[in-house]
């Protein structure tokens, strides 16, 4: 997710992320949202959840949201995959009865090369330039201008 990685470099990385989610707005698209929602549990690395959210009925709907683990070497791997207008809620990984890892490796193919796609699209539809465009009006707000 290069785009969405260069919108929280921009923000201040991803501490910066962990104390305030971001929220892209960006008409006529749905927003963006980034925000860090945890940890793996084992090797400790952020999960970040990404999503284009709407409103159905009053209730906040994602299209999609996407969770990522972020390592130290600036990988972002999908976790998890989710369409609430589809009813659709898919995991790379998931833990049997007996605490074992199964990975299911249709699905995170599938979710890379998904994410590829959206992430020019991101690109495409100006979210990084309307990212840089709000914070240069909340600075130029702050300092009075």
């Amino acid at each position: 997710m290069k785009t969405v990685a260069e919108i929280v470099a921009l923000h201040g990385g991803l501490d910066a992320l962990a104390a305030k989610p971001i929220k892209v707005l960006n008409e006529p698209y749905m927003p963006l949202n980034i925000e860090v929602i945890g940890h793996t549990p084992t090797e400790k690395r952020p999960v970040v959840a990404v999503s284009h959210t709407y409103l159905q009925n009053g209730d906040v709907m994602f299209d999609p949201e996407i969770t990522f683990a972020v390592g130290a070497d600036g990988i972002w791997s999908p976790l998890s995959y989710r369409q609430d207008g589809l009813g659709i809620n898919q995991e790379v990984e998931r833990t049997d009865p007996l605490g074992r890892v199964i990975r299911n490796e249709r699905i995170a193919r599938d979710l890379a090369a998904f994410c590829r796609t959206w992430s020019r699209s991101i690109k495409e539809q100006g979210y990084v330039d309307a990212f840089r465009d709000a914070r240069r009006a909340n600075h130029d707000q702050e300092a009075g201008k």
